[in-house]
């Protein structure tokens, strides 16, 4: 597994990418970490390590110890946040243990757990794994905090796309997406319907287009990107899945995310109702998930 997600991909323009969002990712999560002195936090999937050093740098009195299963990513948080004494980077895995103390006030899980999925067969039994850890490395009434993709309601439901072409390269056409996604033998409805001199308009369906919108940007990592779903389950089934892992929620909610709204979307690609004719709004694809520890 190590091998399959690191395949293909450029980590010093993956880090960027992932650190561009930063600010909005950490706004939303920092507020449910109960921070107080001596408070314990694990950031599962690190990645450069970005969202781990920001709360050791804001709260000097906590602990934080960031998780990667990229020894690559882990050489690059290191290197970028050396000299911080409350905060420690380690490899290791989401579905392995990482704190077999289970002393950690806070586990955060911010877009991995599409990556836990994807990178095991798109299998719903890793991610009930990577719970059963989480929940083993808190202490009683510890919290899980997960933000990640959300899969679309009504995802099979018939779409155009419409793609302004300044937007587009020879790399990251949908036609491209299409064929490189549908060789991990997941389905992609996919047909030119019209062209302007400006546009290019794509019948497909919800689930295919929230795919490739939110991929598009990813060129220099494609082909690792391509391995990746993230649509790959609904907020009501992470809800459920976390309860069965001995979780009670806290909070639980779908948004868009205004930095990917505004850097990535507005103006280049929007969707309109076949049946209308209408532009309508780009699905929820951001979900936050809060839950506390009961057993």
């Amino acid at each position: 597994m190590i091998q399959h997600a690191a395949k293909s991909r450029d980590f010093s323009v993956y880090s960027d990418l992932l650190d561009a969002a930063m600010e909005s990712k950490k706004a939303r999560i920092m507020r449910f970490l109960r921070i107080r002195p001596g408070v314990k936090i694990i950031d599962v999937g690190t990645g450069t390590g970005t969202l781990a050093a920001a709360i050791a740098l804001e709260n000097r009195s906590i602990e934080v110890i960031g998780i990667d299963i990229q020894k690559e990513m882990i050489d690059i948080a290191k290197s970028k946040y050396r000299g911080i004494p409350n905060l420690q980077f380690k490899q290791g895995y989401a579905g392995q243990n990482y704190n077999s103390n289970g002393d950690a006030d806070a586990v955060v899980m911010a877009t991995v757990q599409h990556e836990i999925y994807s990178y095991s067969g798109d299998s719903y039994h890793a991610i009930d794994a990577s719970l059963a850890v989480a929940n083993r490395s808190l202490k009683q009434s510890g919290i899980i905090v997960i933000k990640d993709f959300v899969k679309p309601y009504n995802s099979r439901k018939v779409i155009h796309l419409v793609h302004k072409k300044d937007d587009l390269t020879e790399i990251n056409s949908f036609a491209k997406f299409a064929a490189g996604f549908r060789r991990y033998g997941r389905p992609v409805t996919y047909k030119v319907i019209a062209e302007t001199e400006s546009t290019l308009t794509i019948k497909t369906d919800l689930a295919s287009a929230y795919e490739y919108i939110f991929r598009k940007d990813y060129q220099q990592n494609w082909q690792a990107e391509l391995a990746e779903q993230y649509g790959f389950i609904s907020l009501e089934g992470m809800k459920q899945r976390l309860e069965k892992a001995g979780f009670r929620i806290k909070h639980a909610t779908t948004s868009e995310n205004k930095w990917i709204t505004e850097n990535r979307i507005k103006n280049k690609v929007w969707l309109v109702d076949p049946s209308t004719g209408k532009q309508v709004d780009i699905p929820d694809y951001d979900m936050l998930v809060v839950a506390e520890k009961i057993r």
